[in-house]
Order: C-alpha cells, then structure tokens, then sequence
C-alpha cells in the first residue's frame, strides 16, 4: 500500500480515496527513523602552496608538488575519476613590517582531491604524503559508497514509525487505523559526529623547500548517521458498535 518516494525536494503523495474519506475522521503524525553505519570512503583534500618572488617561479613550484601528489594518491585510487586537481590560484603576497605592508611575492596554491576507498590504507598514505612536496592536507570527508541504501533504510523505519504512532492514537481513540490519504516524505539528513582528531600533514619552510616540523595525525571516523522523516494522514474508523439486538 505504501510507496516509497525518492526525490531531493519535498514530496507528497496522494492516494485516490471516495469522496466520502475526505469528510471521515482523520489522524496525522509525523514518523522518524535513523540508520548508523561507519564510513567506508573519504575525500581527502591536499594543498600545494608556494611563495616565490617571480610569478613563474612559483607556478612552476606548485604544480611539480602537486605532480608528486598525484602520483602518489594515483597508487591509492580505484580508478581515475577517483582524482581530480583544481586550477592553479595565484596572488600577490604581502608582510606587515612596522605597520607597513611589504610585498613578499607570488603565492600560488592549487588543490588535489583524491576518493579514497579503502580506508584502511589511510595511514600508509598519510606516511607517503609526509615525505613529499604537498604543503598540507586541508580536508578530510568521510561518506559511504551505499548511501542510497542506508537512506532508503532510514525512510522506511520512518514510515513504520508514522504507522505505529497513527495505530496508538486510534487506539486511544476509541476506533481502528484506517487507510492512508496522504504521506509526505522529507529528504533524508545525513549527518556525521564530531571526528576525534585533526589531520595535519607537513609544514614546509618557504624558502629552500625544507622541512620546518613533521606532524602526521590520524582522523578517526566516527559513526554516519542517517535521518529519515515522514508526515503522514491516516483515516480514523470508528469502533464497531456492540449494541445488543432487539428481540
């Protein structure tokens, strides 16, 4: 009887009753439910950063360490899609030196991103990544490659949910559930707790491209939480009457 509705906007659906149904008794509620699975994917986000005083130079600089990132995260990725790298961004860099600005040079930072699937590789990546050129790791999502299913999960707890609550208040009531003149289905919120760590890769010196400190911390993924919520109406029948017969 009841269809599940995929759609990222607001959605209701109608059930053709008898004209009748629209004057009947009616009950409304609204249904939630949660499905909690652990990541098993991250997008891991890196930054190559450089300050030269001619343009070119440091250009040139930026791109070569996000070549040596690439080839990096290149053993680490499924397959191709699984890696893609930003333009490369430059502007004018500038020092306060007694309250005056002081031009340092050109920065140019450009970003690779790499989907990493297996996340028990996690470690050995951080520990490749510290021995190159990529200035720091500003990212690190976790998500699921069966995303759809925990939603669809979620959805239909929600609506088993909305069902039970309809039956209790019947019941209080004095009547019976009926059936459905209309569910609203709200798009699912995904959501992640508070990771409990940071990811820092390795700080480079400007100059001379040398390392200035070599901090490598771990992110532990927690749970992913999966919300879904409907509203739903539902025909309230009066309880049969028991009256006794006349004789």
């Amino acid at each position: 009887m009841f269809t599940r509705i995929l759609n990222p906007l607001l959605l209701a659906m109608s059930l053709s009753m008898p004209a009748l149904a629209f004057d009947s008794p009616r009950v409304s509620v609204m249904g939630s439910g949660e499905v909690r699975a652990y990541p098993n994917q991250a997008d891991i986000v890196l930054e190559a950063e450089t300050v030269r005083p001619r343009m070119k130079q440091a250009m040139d600089e930026t791109q070569a360490a996000i070549r040596g990132g690439f080839a990096v995260c290149s053993r680490y990725a499924s397959d191709s899609s699984d890696l893609s790298a930003s333009q490369v961004s430059v502007e004018k860099d500038y020092k306060w030196v007694k309250n005056t600005q002081v031009f340092q040079g050109y920065r140019a930072t450009q970003s690779l991103t790499l989907r990493l699937k297996d996340l028990r590789r996690l470690g050995a990546l951080m520990e490749d990544f510290s021995e190159g050129k990529i200035t720091r790791i500003s990212g690190i999502s976790y998500g699921h490659s069966s995303l759809d299913s925990l939603e669809r999960e979620a959805e239909a707890k929600a609506l088993a949910n909305a069902r039970l609550s309809a039956e209790k208040l019947c019941l209080g009531l004095g009547g019976t559930l009926g059936d459905a003149i209309e569910v609203t289905n709200y798009p699912p919120v995904q959501g992640e707790s508070p990771a409990e760590g940071f990811a820092s890769m390795v700080s480079r010196a400007a100059s001379r491209a040398e390392y200035k400190s070599k901090q490598v911390y771990l992110v532990k993924p927690d749970l992913i939480r999966v919300q879904g919520l409907v509203h739903g109406t539902f025909l309230l029948r009066p309880a049969k009457s028991t009256a006794p017969a006349k004789g």
